[in-house]
């Protein structure tokens, strides 16, 4: 059974010194600790044997995807981008007191934005649309992104996807048939001693 690494992308320069606002369209790339994190998942998925390796069109997740690639092709996909904020974008959270409403209600969307719901509709088809016939994948995306569609997966409806933790560079494992999918594991991360373990068996 062909299995699906899906990433969120690795920890964003500046990210760490909380000076950044809301920003899925942010041209930054990956700070020294999110190239560590991507390393650290290049060296986990090593036995994964990818027929693709896809990304979003943000800096941050195509330099996470050519590390965790090791030299195979990235094909960039900007379908698989983060939750558009629209005229949210750029603002810091403590200034949006009605965020916690859109990310918990599938329906309201910021303003220009998308809603849980537009951000479930448009990455699971293009996460379909991106894995290849045969063989295992690699995808890169952002934090919402996967939290809708891992949701989706594990029975979760959208307004619990907030509850699906996605780590900088962290890892999950899906296995797949046709187009159903099976979360075998969850938000690894790699860097860390106690959640390290070997790729799941096929069987």
């Amino acid at each position: 059974m062909p299995l699906v690494a899906l990433l969120r992308h690795g920890e964003e320069d500046g990210a760490a010194d909380g000076r950044q606002g809301l920003e899925s369209r942010s041209p930054r790339g990956l700070s020294a600790a999110g190239r560590a994190q991507a390393e650290a998942a290049r060296d986990f998925l090593a036995s994964l044997d990818a027929a693709r390796v896809v990304c979003s069109d943000r800096p941050r997740a195509i330099e996470t995807a050519l590390i965790v690639a090791a030299g195979r092709p990235v094909d960039v996909v900007p379908a698989l981008g983060g939750m558009d904020l629209g005229e949210w974008e750029g603002r810091p959270a403590s200034e949006l007191p009605e965020l916690g409403r859109v990310l918990s209600d599938p329906a309201l969307r910021p303003p220009g934005g998308e809603s849980l719901a537009d951000v479930a509709a448009r990455f699971r088809s293009a996460f379909l649309g991106v894995l290849p016939p045969e063989g295992d994948a690699i995808v890169v995306a952002h934090r919402m992104t996967n939290a809708v569609l891992l949701a989706e997966v594990l029975g979760l409806p959208p307004e619990d996807a907030c509850l699906v933790q996605q780590d900088p560079g962290g890892i999950t494992i899906l296995a797949r048939e046709g187009t159903r999918l099976a979360v075998q594991m969850l938000n690894l991360s790699p860097l860390d001693p106690l959640r390290r373990r070997a790729v799941t068996s096929r069987g």
